[in-house]
């Protein structure tokens, strides 16, 4: 979880490959990327992971999120238009976890 850097939102990641926004002072449901996909409401950001998001963090400007997966992918996400920015492929291989 991290907070919009006003403080206002928070945005979660979860293993059901799921990222959402939250408003911190009402705590209602601001955006769960959704999509729809032959009739059916869908995860918008579900649609680029193959594996559970581990990690997240909000840019300066709250406009761009950076997210990591366990499919060893990190993607930077642009959160107003909805879309993949870039994707770096296997970025964790070769690191250690400590």
């Amino acid at each position: 979880m991290k907070f919009s850097p006003d403080g206002r939102f928070l945005f979660t990641a979860s293993e059901d490959k799921s990222i959402k926004i939250i408003d911190f002072a009402t705590k209602n449901l601001i955006h769960h990327f959704k999509d729809i996909h032959e009739g059916i409401e869908i995860d918008y950001f579900s649609l680029m992971f193959s594996e559970s998001i581990t990690c997240i963090c909000v840019s300066p400007d709250g406009k761009q999120l950076i997210s990591g997966s366990a499919d060893d992918s990190i993607k930077i996400l642009d959160i107003p238009g909805r879309q993949e920015i870039y994707c770096f492929k296997e970025a964790h291989k070769g690191l250690s976890h400590h």
